[in-house]
């Protein structure tokens, strides 16, 4: 698995009031698992992982073709 560099400028993500995210990659829904916060994709059912660092960061897990990981910070 190839990973590459989220860059906020050619893949914005906004999370809005309703807990939806919108960037690039098409429309993005927050739900939790097992009390693990995670993204799930409404295009072709792709997956997203949100994990928060000590640090208090976002880091995105994004699956695109299930073959590409991309991840990022996300404010």
């Amino acid at each position: 698995i190839s990973r590459v560099p989220f860059d906020p400028f050619t893949a914005p993500i906004v999370l809005d009031e309703s807990l939806c995210v919108c960037g690039a990659y098409g429309k993005l829904h927050f739900c939790l698992v097992d009390g693990t916060p995670q993204w799930e994709m409404d295009l072709q059912g792709r997956m997203i992982d949100l994990r928060k660092l000590h640090d208090g960061n976002l880091i995105l897990f994004l699956e695109i073709g299930g073959i590409v990981l991309i991840e990022g910070t996300a404010l």
